[in-house]
């Protein structure tokens, strides 16, 4: 037999020594220094940002807005007029010259009766047409949707199908979407005589429906309810239709997208990013208090973050700002720091407060949650009672806020001072005129804005 190998010829399997365990991860606890390093990274922040306003651009008186949380009365168009639900009348108010007028004289004329009121607008994209909701007082009343053109100040066409009133409204193209308190959605094609082409209701909400947003595509329409859930639909896709239509009179029944439980009060608030077309921002009621963003495609919550007051509005800054930032709107809260009846402005993705506008009391001295302390931060002209809408501007650097103190404010928020915003807003901070000066030239009015109002 051949000789065996010489020893060093010999494959051995060497053994590593074991490996030492593990050390265990730890996270690291909250501490005064990580708080006052959080802090200080929301100071570097906004000390990065163009100032907050000093107050807001104007003022003007809205007597009658309801004070309902869960209704939308105020849309600003892409032709620079912003509407506003006043009782059972609609005002339109002309950016570019203050001039003032009414759209909807005593809700639908001749089938008004004491009690209606306007729940919703929403401009269409042109510009040109506004829906109104109408809400009707007394049992069998049929509550409806106005389609008006505002330009010639007529009324179009009514649009049945909701056995409660019409909180919400959005519109996508020639689609416009409705959302009820008998908790439908129902998608309106305006040009067709039988205007009803789906109906979002097949797993969707259990209550009031009082937000609705549709992302710029126009493949997705976010919805939001009184039962504190947040629903992605994606009415286009075959997956989403219901075998129910039939049963429908046709009407095809969609289920939606997502559903997102994790609120834990009423949604109402809801905005898509401009740049990330994906991602949905949301807010909560008084209960929750917090603003949620979610990754529409896969339905995955992104981040979270307790904005301390109930969050009525939300709208990004523009995309030709490069801010990346997010502004909420929010009513009231006893919250040490908290932006109560004002606004806020968030970095994103971190969803760190970086500005307070139109918050009385709040100073960068003040406790603000974990690093909102270093926030800046300006109370000048504030409301005095919660915000309940938010509108933004055609070009998203101006938003005009309506107030249950039955005022509206517009603040230029985003894009800097630009000489011009700086000389209006110092000469007309402090001075108000009315929305329902008939015909009138908007033109600012000295005095108190409690004066009595030119009906």
């Amino acid at each position: 037999p051949p000789p065996p190998p010489p020893p060093s010829q010999k494959k051995t399997k060497k053994l590593s020594p074991p490996k030492a365990p593990a050390a265990p991860i730890s996270l690291p606890r909250a501490s005064a220094s990580s708080a006052a390093a959080a802090a200080a990274a929301a100071a570097l922040l906004a000390s990065r940002r163009a100032p907050v306003p000093s107050g807001p651009e104007r003022v003007l008186d809205a007597p009658d807005l309801v004070d309902d949380f869960y209704l939308n009365l105020l849309s600003w168009s892409s032709g620079n007029t912003l509407a506003v639900g006043l009782g059972r009348d609609v005002y339109l108010w002309k950016a570019s010259d203050g001039t003032v007028s009414v759209l909807n004289s005593e809700a639908g004329g001749d089938g008004a009766a004491e009690g209606d009121y306007v729940s919703s607008v929403s401009w269409a994209g042109d510009g040109r047409h506004v829906a109104v909701g109408v809400a009707r007082a007394g049992a069998g009343r049929a509550h409806e949707v106005q389609l008006w053109d505002a330009v010639a100040g007529r009324q179009l066409r009514s649009l049945r199908g909701h056995a409660a009133r019409v909180a919400s409204l959005a519109w996508s193209g020639s689609t416009l979407s409705s959302g009820g308190r008998d908790s439908l959605i129902l998608n309106h094609d305006v040009r067709a005589r039988q205007h009803v082409a789906a109906s979002l209701s097949d797993g969707g909400h259990s209550a009031e429906v009082c937000g609705l947003s549709w992302d710029r595509s126009g493949r997705y329409l976010a919805s939001g309810g009184n039962d504190n859930v947040v629903c992605v639909w994606e009415p286009s896709s075959r997956s989403s239709a219901s075998a129910a239509a039939s049963s429908n009179g046709g009407v095809p029944t969609v289920r939606p997208r997502h559903r997102f439980t994790d609120h834990c009060a009423a949604v109402k608030a809801l905005a898509w990013c401009p740049f990330q077309p994906a991602v949905l921002a949301s807010g909560g009621g008084a209960a929750d208090r917090s603003i949620r963003t979610w990754n529409a495609h896969t339905g995955a919550a992104l981040s979270s973050v307790d904005a301390g007051a109930q969050v009525t509005a939300l709208t990004w800054a523009p995309l030709a700002d490069g801010s990346r930032e997010l502004l909420s709107a929010h009513g009231y809260s006893s919250a040490p720091g908290a932006p109560s009846n004002g606004l806020a402005v968030w970095k994103y993705p971190s969803l760190t407060r970086v500005a307070t506008v139109g918050v009385a009391g709040v100073s960068s001295s003040a406790a603000a949650g974990s690093a909102a302390n270093a926030a800046a931060t300006n109370g000048a002209g504030s409301h005095g009672a919660r915000v309940l809408h938010m509108a933004t501007s055609p070009d998203g650097r101006t938003v005009a806020t309506a107030a249950a103190d039955e005022t509206l404010r517009f603040w230029r928020v985003f894009g800097g001072d630009d000489g011009d915003a700086a000389s209006a807003s110092s000469s007309s901070a402090a001075a108000s005129a009315s929305i329902k000066a008939k015909g009138g030239s908007g033109l600012p009015r000295q005095g108190s804005m409690a004066a009595v109002t030119v009906r």
